[in-house]
């Protein structure tokens, strides 16, 4: 597919018109003093006789009319004071009009161009006016003519200028007449002898060499200017495409960001078609996927497109002829002219949203086109090459995004599967164990008659089995709990004081029998948070009864807690056996027990630790664990205020 031309917007030498009328009123006010200075000093110190008061008036009336232009341009343009230089001017003209240019081009510029060419036709009557006060066709003035070309050439088109040179032409021809047919009279300088302007073959020399020079001049001037204009063009559709081409890399950075950074696939896919009508400049962009009949396309996310569009009806495949394309052939689908294309399965409402123009390209999922995303103009006979290579890199994100989301729901529902079937077990296994245990009880307690001490220890050891048992059913039933309902229950404000006081009440009993000292310092004010009690209790019975069981007789634990910086800060310390270094990465994994730990305790399922993060992470909060062998540990949690 050939590549269109891109079509250049103005060039900032046409946009600026503004800049350019400014510089022409800065020239003058060096004009207008030019005149009057010169005048003074031709009749002052040279003693040149001139008519001083006809000069003094015309170099006047420049200053006065350039006052009017100025203050013109001041209230209808909003044009600023100059404080320090004519390039000041020009370029906070730029700045305070480039883009009300853009927005009124070619309204504005053209008001300009009038008011430029008002400008210069005033110009050329005092040019006259001078020469004619000046000594007529023997004035030294005459060639300043082709100075006022050259600005007139910056100023205006080539025709324009060629006019201006013929007005010139004609504007001393008609003055050299009159003066040679004394119709007018003519103002001698006082310093040439010969009545030159009575001379008809210096006055046709004078006026062949002066015409030509004009012409030339012109000539060479607009040929420079318009040569110029064309690099400006040229410049201006490299930056343009420059920008457009940077404009999409970061584009393309943005979305794979995102992509990499959330699984939420309604959020990627919506940032994908913004971005895609931002980057391209487009009216809208839509997403599309196939349901599992592989006969419709759901719209999955849209940008720029009005409610009626996207709920006119469902999208079939097979009387979609550019998304059957699109899908069939794996390959971009441009439709230049939606108004003369039978391949929409909607023309009237395209054409009702404005839609003229529109390219679509595949979405490649695992190797397989299961969707297009779209974009839609409303110029007709837009879209190109790179516009489909751009927009197929964005569907190579959107892809991913989806194979991401898809992978994750995946994974999310075997995990729920798992933990579900591991609740459903556990439930199970909760009451026959529960029923054991009764009769052991019953067994033990000799209600069926003696038992011989060997009867007795086996009891025992099956209670203790039992009892474990019971225990692991227990806490993998909240750990199940945890990750399938994640804590579903109704959060409300909970005071964290009034929770770790009950715990610890409830331990009380265990650390006096065992010989352990318990501090409990809780800070007076209100340790408040939005969460669920029973989980909050959950994490601190966990905590305690660790450090608990993990202490030795005589031995202490300390509970701390405290609000800082808009943190809830609790410490559980102990002066128990420690935790191994090694064993420190993985204290929180669901079964794990350190070495020292089984060593003193044989009896433990390694959740409850688990169990505890699973808790702390759903209220928004970390824990972490500081301990030496032999030394006793200290676990950290921080939950937020709320």
């Amino acid at each position: 597919m050939e590549e269109k031309e891109v079509v250049p917007p103005r060039t900032p030498v046409e946009e600026e018109l503004v800049g350019r009328v400014a510089w022409q009123i800065q020239l003058r006010w060096f004009a207008a003093l030019g005149v009057l200075t010169a005048t003074w000093f031709a009749s002052s110190i040279l003693d040149i006789q001139l008519p001083q008061w006809p000069l003094y008036t015309i170099g006047l009336s420049i200053l006065l009319y350039n006052i009017l232009f100025r203050l013109y341009l001041e209230r209808r343009f909003s044009y600023p004071s100059r404080t320090k230089s004519s390039g000041y001017i020009y370029s906070a003209l730029f700045r305070f009009h480039l883009k009300r240019l853009e927005r009124e081009a070619p309204a504005t510029a053209a008001i300009f161009d009038r008011f430029a060419k008002v400008q210069t036709s005033l110009d050329w009557l005092a040019m006259i006016l001078l020469v004619h006060f000046s000594g007529g066709v023997e004035s030294p003035l005459l060639f300043y003519f082709i100075f006022h070309l050259i600005i007139a050439s910056i100023l205006f088109s080539p025709l324009a200028c060629y006019f201006f040179a013929t007005l010139a032409a004609f504007a001393v021809g008609a003055l050299a007449t009159l003066e040679y047919g004394g119709l007018i009279p003519h103002i001698s300088l006082g310093f040439i002898s010969i009545p030159l302007y009575q001379n008809g073959l210096y006055i046709a020399s004078l006026l062949f060499f002066f015409t030509t020079c004009l012409y030339i001049s012109v000539y060479m001037a607009t040929s420079v200017t318009l040569n110029l204009r064309q690099k400006d063009r040229e410049l201006l559709r490299l930056q343009q495409r420059l920008s457009s081409a940077y404009q999409r890399i970061q584009t393309l950075y943005e979305v794979t960001k995102t992509v990499s950074s959330t699984l939420n696939l309604e959020e990627v896919l919506n940032l994908i078609a913004q971005s895609a009508v931002e980057a391209m400049q487009v009216k809208a962009c839509t997403i599309r996927l196939l349901d599992e009949s592989g006969q419709m396309v759901d719209t999955v996310a849209a940008y720029g497109l009005s409610e009626q569009y996207l709920t006119k009806g469902p999208i079939d495949v097979q009387k979609s002829l550019q998304t059957y394309q699109t899908l069939s052939s794996g390959q971009p689908v441009i439709i230049s002219d939606t108004s003369r294309d039978d391949r929409l399965q909607y023309p009237a409402e395209a054409k009702a949203e404005g839609i003229n123009s529109m390219l679509c390209v595949p979405l490649f999922i695992k190797g397989k086109a299961e969707g297009v995303i779209c974009v839609y103009r409303i110029e007709p006979d837009h879209f190109s090459e790179s516009d489909a290579q751009f927009l197929s890199a964005l569907a190579s994100e959107g892809a991913i995004a989806i194979e991401n989301a898809r992978t994750y729901q995946a994974l999310e529902m075997a995990d729920r599967a798992k933990s579900d079937f591991v609740q459903m077990v556990t439930h199970e296994l909760r009451s026959p164990l529960s029923a054991v245990q009764s009769m052991l009880r019953v067994l033990e307690e000799g209600y069926v008659g003696p038992i011989t001490s060997k009867q007795q220890d086996l009891i025992q050891r099956s209670q203790r089995r039992v009892s474990f048992l019971l225990a692991l059913v227990k806490d993998l039933l909240e750990l199940a709990a945890g990750k399938v309902e994640q804590l579903k229950g109704e959060k409300t404000e909970v005071v964290l004081n009034e929770t770790i006081t009950k715990v610890t009440e409830l331990m009380q009993t265990s650390t006096e029998e065992k010989g352990l000292e318990l501090k409990v310092e809780i800070a007076e004010e209100p340790l408040v948070l939005v969460g669920i009690e029973d989980g909050l209790e959950r994490i601190f019975m966990n905590l305690l009864s660790n450090a608990v069981k993990y202490t030795p007789a005589g031995g202490s634990v300390v509970v701390r807690a405290w609000s800082e910086d808009g943190q809830i800060r609790i410490e559980i310390s102990d002066t128990g056996i420690g935790i191994p270094e090694e064993a420190l990465p993985r204290i929180f994994n669901e079964f794990y027990r350190a070495k020292n730990a089984k060593a003193m305790e044989m009896e433990g399922t390694g959740l409850g630790l688990a169990i505890a993060k699973d808790v702390v992470e759903q209220h928004g909060g970390q824990i972490s664990v500081e301990s030496v062998v032999g030394k006793g540990s200290t676990f950290y949690v921080n939950l937020p205020k709320g």
